[in-house]
């Protein structure tokens, strides 16, 4: 796996995060604040989309490392 790859999907991750937290999680936590939430569910669920989307980065960019190497030969 090349490094530099890896990380320039991974910097894209992160930033996909920070658009979504800016986009869609600060209208909802405004949301949340007039209707009430656990904060440990709310923890979970931010912790959990996190989780989600680092996996999913992942997974492409071995998927996307196999095909370039095929692609190569």
């Amino acid at each position: 796996m090349q490094w530099r790859s890896f990380w320039r999907h991974t910097r894209t991750i992160f930033e996909t995060l920070v658009i979504y937290f800016l986009l869609i999680q600060g209208p909802y936590d405004l949301w949340i604040g007039k209707v009430g939430y656990r904060l440990s569910s709310y923890l979970i669920d931010i912790v959990g989309i996190t989780v989600l989307f680092v996996i999913v980065e992942l997974v492409y960019n071995a998927i996307r490392q196999i095909v370039v190497k095929r692609r190569s030969k």
